[in-house]
C-alpha cells in the first residue's frame, strides 16, 4: 500500500485546467468589470455576490437600468439617422457603445444562464428568481435593445462609408 505524501496530496487536491474553468473565470471578470456592475456597486454600496437586505433595491436597480438602456438603443438610432450626414464621428461613437451594449448583454446572459446555476465545483445550487414574468419581460427588452443597437451600429458605419442613409 503506497501512502500519500503531502506533496501528491496537494497534487491530487489541485483543480486541473478545464476550458470550463477558463471560461468561467473570463465571464466572472468581465461582468465584475462592466458597466452595470460598477453602477451596482456605486449605488448599491456593495460588490459581494451574498443576499442582503439590498436584494429590493438590486431588483429595481437592474429593472431601471434595462428600462433606460432600453429606451437609449432606440433614441440612439433615432439620432444616429438624423445626425448621419453630418456628424459622423457622433455616429460612431453611439455605434461603438451599442456595440458595447450588445457585448455586455451576451455576457451577462452567458452568466446568468450557464454560471449563476452552479457553483464552483459544478454543482447544481438553487438559484431564485423575483419573477419569471419579469425575467422574460427583460430578456425581450435585451432582444430588441440589441437590434436597435445593431441598426445604430449599422447606420453608424454606412454614414462614415457612404453618407446618410437613404430610406427606400
Amino acid at each position: 500500500m503506497s501512502e500519500k505524501t503531502p506533496s501528491s496530496q496537494r497534487q491530487s487536491e489541485r483543480i486541473p485546467f478545464s476550458i470550463t474553468c477558463m471560461f468561467r473565470t473570463t465571464i466572472l471578470f468581465l461582468c465584475k468589470h462592466s458597466l452595470f456592475e460598477i453602477i451596482r456597486r456605486n449605488v448599491l454600496g456593495h460588490a459581494d455576490e451574498s443576499r442582503s437586505n439590498n436584494d429590493i433595491c438590486r431588483y429595481e436597480l437592474t429593472e431601471m437600468l434595462a428600462a433606460g438602456n432600453f429606451a437609449a438603443s432606440i433614441a440612439c438610432s433615432i439620432v444616429a439617422y438624423v445626425i448621419s450626414g453630418f456628424a459622423s464621428s457622433i455616429s460612431m461613437i453611439l455605434g461603438f457603445y451599442g456595440l458595447y451594449r450588445i457585448f455586455e448583454i451576451l455576457i451577462a446572459q452567458m452568466k446568468i444562464l450557464l454560471i449563476d446555476p452552479f457553483d464552483e465545483n459544478g454543482n447544481p445550487k438553487r438559484h431564485g428568481v423575483k419573477s419569471v414574468q419579469r425575467s422574460i419581460v427583460i430578456v425581450m427588452a435585451n432582444y430588441v435593445e440589441i437590434v436597435f443597437w445593431f441598426a445604430t451600429l449599422s447606420i453608424a458605419f454606412w454614414s462614415c462609408s457612404f453618407g446618410q442613409p437613404q430610406a427606400s
